[in-house]
C-alpha cells in the first residue's frame, strides 16, 4: 500500500487515456495499475495503461500463430483459484481485487495475443505498511511460484504501440483497471497448462510503486485425445509397432482416470502371442524436479504392466522404461511380434 506519493485518481487516469490514444510505445497487456495511493488510485488508473495489454485479440494481434498446446502439461495439483499467491510483504485490498465469473482478457504472447475465456481474477499489489516495494523482489517470487507449478514464461517485454492500440479501449480500462499497469513497462505472461484447462497470467510492475496481475482460468475442452479403441489399438501395434494409449491422468497420479479396453486389448494380443514382447514407456509432465518426474513415469508404466500381468499376461514379455524428459503424462508402447 506504500506508493511513496499520492496520485489524484481523475487526473492519472486521464492521463493514461492520453497517452495511449497517442500511441505511445508498449502498453503492456493488461497489467497492474499506476500507483495506487496506498488503496485505489492505483488500481484504476494503471488499468488505463495496461488496457494495452488486454481486450482485442484482434486481427492485427496475431502476427504469428501460438498455441499452448505446444507447452509441457503440469503434473502439479493447482488447489483453488486464483492458485498463486502474493509473497510476505505484498498484499491486495479487497477493493482493489475483482473476480469474474466469466471473462475476456487478451494475453500478450510476444509477437500478438491470445484472447481467453474464463474465469478472471484481477488485482493491484502494493507493499505492506512499512515495507519499502521492490518490483525485482515481487517478479522473482511470483515467477519462482508459477514455475514451480510447472507454468512456462512465455513472454517478458513491453508490448508495441502498434499491438496495443489494437487491444486498448476504455472499456478495457474501465473492466481491467484493477490489474493494468503503466503502457511503458514489460509484462510477463505464463502459462501453466493442466487437464482440462490452462492457467493464463499476466504480471507486471511500475517501477518500485507496485504492480498488477491478472489471472485467467481457461477451460480447454477436449485438451486430451479420448484413448484408442482397443481394436484400434491393436491395428497400430500390428501395423507400425508402437502406440501412444492417450491415458488422462489426475496430476500426479500413477493410475488413469479411464484406461477403457485398453488392458485387455493388450492382454489379448499378448496371450496369444507368446513370443511377442512389449516395452512400456510412462511418461510425467512439468512441475516436478527430475527425480520426481522420472519416479511417476516409471509408476505409470508399472502400474499398466501390473494390470496387464493380472490380465494373464506373462511378465517376462513386458518391459518398463521411464522417460526422463518432460513430456505429455501418459504411456507409449513399442510391440515387437517376435519370430
Amino acid at each position: 500500500m506504500h506508493s511513496g506519493f499520492a496520485v489524484p485518481r481523475l487526473f492519472l487516469s486521464a492521463l493514461l487515456l492520453a497517452l495511449a490514444s497517442l500511441a505511445l510505445p508498449a502498453c503492456s497487456p493488461g497489467n497492474g495499475e499506476a500507483p495506487a495511493e496506498a488503496t485505489d488510485a492505483g488500481s484504476d488508473e494503471a488499468a488505463a495503461a495496461e488496457e494495452v495489454a488486454g481486450e482485442g485479440s484482434g486481427s492485427e494481434a496475431a502476427p504469428k500463430a501460438f498455441s499452448p498446446d505446444s507447452l509441457p502439461v503440469s503434473e502439479v495439483e493447482l488447489g483453488e483459484f486464483p492458485y498463486f499467491r502474493l509473497p510476505e510483504g505484498y498484499h491486495t485490498k479487497l477493493r482493489n481485487e475483482a473476480t469474474q465469473a466469466l471473462g475476456r482478457f487478451a494475453f500478450w504472447h510476444g509477437a500478438g495475443y491470445i484472447e481467453a475465456n474464463g474465469r478472471i481474477y484481477q488485482g493491484n499489489i502494493q507493499a505492506v505498511e512499512g515495507k519499502v516495494f521492490s518490483s525485482a523482489e515481487l517478479t522473482l517470487a511470483i515467477e519462482k511460484q508459477i514455475l514451480g507449478m510447472g507454468g512456462v514464461l512465455i513472454a517478458d517485454s513491453v508490448v508495441p504501440s502498434a499491438d496495443r492500440a489494437i487491444v486498448l479501449t476504455r472499456d478495457f480500462v474501465d473492466e481491467y483497471s484493477k490489474g493494468l499497469c503503466w503502457p511503458t513497462e514489460p509484462v510477463r505472461t505464463y502459462v501453466v497448462r493442466s487437464v482440462g484447462h490452462d492457467v493464463w497470467v499476466h504480471a507486471c510492475t511500475y517501477g518500485d510503486m507496485g504492480g498488477g496481475w491478472v489471472i485467467g482460468d481457461i477451460p480447454v475442452p477436449g485438451a486430451v485425445e479420448a484413448p484408442l479403441p482397443g481394436a484400434g489399438l491393436v491395428r497400430a501395434l500390428r501395423e507400425t509397432g508402437k502406440a501412444d494409449l492417450r491415458l488422462s491422468y489426475p496430476p500426479g497420479a500413477a493410475v488413469p482416470r479411464d484406461p477403457g479396453a485398453q488392458v485387455d486389448a493388450l492382454a489379448g494380443l499378448l496371450v496369444a502371442s507368446p513370443q511377442a514382447r512389449l516395452s512400456i514407456r510412462g511418461s510425467a509432465g512439468a512441475g516436478l524436479d527430475a527425480d520426481a518426474r522420472e519416479a511417476l513415469a516409471l509408476a505409470r508404466a508399472r502400474q499398466l504392466h501390473d494390470a496387464l500381468v493380472e490380465a494373464g499376461v506373462d511378465a517376462g514379455q513386458l518391459e518398463l522404461e521411464a522417460n526422463p524428459e518432460v513430456a505429455a503424462p501418459g504411456i507409449s508402447v513399442v510391440y515387437r511380434p517376435g519370430s
